[in-house]
C-alpha cells in the first residue's frame, strides 16, 4: 500500500512492522492511505482510499471533499484520557490559586497568611461540573473527577447515559455549573458556540478549554475575565499560534495579564506514554486497514 506521512518517527515504525507492504510517496495525491490532519480537495488523488488524522481533531479536513470521493476517515483517541489529565490539571490550578500562589512566594510574600487577608483556594470536591463534548476525553474527565464526587452535567445527544445530569442546550450546561470544561471537536455547529453573550452571564465560574480556541468568543473571553465576570480561566488551546520558533501570545488580547488564568501551549496530548499509545493505535488501524476492514471509520454526516 502506498502510505503518505512526512513523519519520519512514524515512517520507521511502520516500515518496521509492515516490511514491504507499504511504500512511502511524497505527494498526497499519490498515495492510497494518507496519515496527516490536513487534507484538502486538491490533495485528494485517484487511489486514495482513506484518511488517518493521528489525533482527534478533524478540522484541518476538507470533510465535504472527503464524503464526496467516498473516502473513509479515521482518527485515534489513544490519548483521550492524558488530554482529559491536563483538563483536571488546568482545573486544579485555577481552583487551587496554584499560579498566584506560586508567583507571590517566589517574591517572598505569603498570600497573607498571618493575617485576616489570607487568599483562599477552592476544593475541587462536591463541585458542579459542565462538560461541553461527551465524549472519549469528556468521559475521560468524567472518570478522573469521580473521587471528588461532582455532579456532572452534559448536553443531551440522544444517547445512553450513566451518572450524570442531562439537559437540553449549552445555556443550561452553563447554568448548572460551577466548572465547564470545553472537550469538543471544532465543527460548524461548536464554533463561536462559548458566545459573548453566555461568557458575560458565567458570573463566578471557571471555564476550561481542551477542544479548541475557537469555541469561545475570543474578545468576549477577554471582556469576561476584565470585568471580573469568570472566576478563572485554564486553557491548552488557543486563538493563534506562532510560526516556527516565533515568539507570540496566544490570543490578540492580553489574557496573561489576569491572575487567575492559566496558560498550557497545546502540549495536552504531548507525553512519552499517549504518543506511543498513538502510533501503535494507528499503526493497528493501517493493519486493519489494509486488510479490509473500515469499522473505525468515522461516520462523516455526524460531523456537522
Amino acid at each position: 500500500m502506498k502510505l503518505y506521512i512526512p513523519d519520519e518517527t512514524y515512517q520507521n515504525a511502520l516500515r518496521e512492522r509492515f516490511k514491504e507492504r507499504v511504500q512511502f510517496v511524497d505527494n498526497k495525491r499519490t498515495a492510497e492511505l494518507v496519515i496527516s490532519g490536513r487534507m484538502q480537495r486538491e490533495d485528494i488523488g485517484p487511489s486514495l482510499k482513506g484518511v488517518i488524522i493521528p489525533y482527534t481533531g478533524t478540522d484541518g479536513i476538507d470533510l465535504k471533499a472527503l464524503n464526496a470521493h467516498n473516502i473513509s476517515l479515521f482518527n485515534t483517541h489513544a490519548h483521550a484520557k492524558v488530554v482529559a489529565e491536563k483538563a483536571v490539571q488546568l482545573m486544579h490550578a485555577v481552583l487551587g490559586n496554584t499560579v498566584p500562589y506560586h508567583n507571590r512566594l517566589t517574591r517572598g510574600d505569603w498570600s497573607h497568611r498571618n493575617d485576616q487577608f489570607r487568599i483562599k483556594w477552592i476544593s475541587a470536591y462536591d463541585t458542579q461540573v459542565g462538560i461541553y463534548g461527551y465524549g472519549h476525553i469528556g468521559k475521560a474527565i468524567h472518570r478522573i473527577l469521580e473521587p471528588f464526587n461532582v455532579k456532572v452535567t452534559i448536553i443531551d445527544r440522544g444517547k445512553a447515559y450513566e451518572n450524570v445530569h442531562v439537559v437540553e442546550n449549552l445555556e443550561a450546561l452553563v447554568e448548572a455549573s460551577k466548572v465547564v470544561f470545553i472537550a469538543a471537536p471544532l465543527t460548524k455547529a461548536t464554533e463561536g458556540a462559548f458566545t459573548k453573550s453566555l461568557l458575560m452571564r458565567m458570573q463566578d465560574k471557571i471555564l476550561v478549554n481542551v477542544g479548541r480556541g475557537k469555541i469561545v468568543d475570543e474578545h468576549g473571553l477577554y471582556e469576561s475575565l476584565k470585568q471580573n465576570i469568570l472566576q478563572g480561566f485554564g486553557s491548552d488551546v488557543w486563538f493563534r499560534y506562532p510560526k516556527k520558533l516565533e515568539s507570540l501570545t496566544p490570543s490578540h488580547y492580553p489574557l496573561e495579564m489576569f491572575p487567575n488564568v492559566v496558560m498550557s501551549p497545546h502540549c495536552a496530548s504531548f507525553t512519552d506514554y499517549s504518543r506511543q499509545a498513538m502510533m501503535d493505535d494507528v499503526l493497528d488501524q493501517v493493519e486493519s486497514i489494509m486488510a479490509g476492514d473500515n469499522s473505525r471509520a468515522i461516520n462523516l454526516h455526524e460531523l456537522k
